[in-house]
């Protein structure tokens, strides 16, 4: 008889017993039928083109919406080519990539909209809107690379888990989108190429560990006095042919980073021009261990470490470039 011979037999006993009319019958079938559509997860098959609105690139062979599916999972590398408002997503494995123009909008349903699990990839080229009141939630656990935008976005919207990645891929500028971070999440700013020299928006938050690792940099750039807090480690690994200052020309600061400041490569000034006095406190080591390293300039800096002050390898620093007096406690 097969499975589909059993359901109707089934169906015609309950018609039967509640004596429902043949319409009443039709209506129970077509309802069960919709509601097994809508309550399906649809998973990346790893075929087709790869394309989100391409049916073969999903198991079962169907485009995934917010109406067809409760859950999507993503294990291959699925690209979103035009608009779509979606909720559910989960990237295990795979990638999700939102090119240039596009916007994937997000609704509201229980739990997080998007999860990206230790080992998936969310690429933003083109927008990712969170929409207004209730709160639309991703969690990150993985990597997210953005050189897009971000709509609506804030710290209980858009969470970053231990040890996931931010890559910021902007060649100039660009907006690290508000969010909640983790002490041992990172943020990677990676993306500078030549001639560009605007710093990141979005840099007064605190972030866990802060890394600026810009090898095609090649114009002085000041982060001008942000973050002034960080819960992990503050490090420059490459700064290109040119150099990063925390501070050039500000008011003074005073800044707190909770694990190591290390510096493994690339020209770092920490102040110079400012108005007024710095301090600068590290609950970790100060490494330097690699690169040049420019501490004060014309005003005088405090640096207090809680752990070991370390100089090796082909590590440089200058603790005064003029008539400042840096003191390190």
């Amino acid at each position: 008889m097969g499975y589909f011979g059993y359901f109707c037999k089934l169906l015609t006993i309950m018609a039967r017993h509640l004596r429902l009319t043949r319409t009443g019958l039709l209506m129970s079938i077509i309802i069960g039928l919709a509601f097994s559509a809508s309550g399906q997860t649809i998973t990346s098959s790893g075929g087709g083109t790869g394309a989100w609105n391409d049916p073969n690139s999903w198991t079962p062979a169907t485009v995934p919406t917010s109406g067809n599916s409760t859950s999507i999972v993503i294990d291959h590398t699925i690209t979103l080519t035009t608009g779509i408002s979606i909720d559910q997503v989960t990237i295990n494995n795979g990638t999700l990539i939102i090119n240039n123009g596009v916007t994937l909008t997000l609704l509201n349903q229980p739990g997080d909209e998007i999860i990206v699990n230790a080992t998936g990839t969310i690429t933003i080229n083109g927008t990712l809107a969170f929409g207004g009141i209730p709160n639309r939630t991703v969690l990150v656990n993985g990597t997210l690379n953005n050189n897009g935008i971000f709509t609506g976005a804030n710290s209980a919207k858009l969470t970053f888990g231990a040890g996931s990645n931010y890559f910021h891929q902007f060649v100039d500028g660009g907006t690290i989108p508000g969010a909640s971070w983790n002490p041992t999440s990172t943020v990677n700013i990676v993306g500078y190429t030549s001639g560009n020299s605007t710093p990141p928006s979005g840099l007064n938050q605190i972030f866990g560990h802060f890394v600026w690792n810009a090898p095609n940099q090649d114009i002085t750039i000041s982060l001008g006095e942000l973050p002034s807090n960080i819960n992990g480690d503050f490090r420059v690994i490459d700064t290109g042919v040119d150099a990063l200052f925390y501070s050039l020309g500000g008011g003074g600061s005073t800044a707190s980073i909770g694990g190591n400041f290390e510096v493994t490569g690339g020209v770092l000034g920490w102040t110079s021009g400012d108005a007024a006095t710095s301090t600068l406190n590290i609950a970790g080591n100060l490494d330097i261990s690699g690169g040049y390293v420019q501490l004060g300039d014309d005003q005088d800096l405090t640096i207090n470490v809680t752990g070991d002050f370390l100089v090796s390898g082909s590590g440089q620093m200058d603790l005064s470039a003029s008539s400042a007096v840096t003191n390190i406690n």
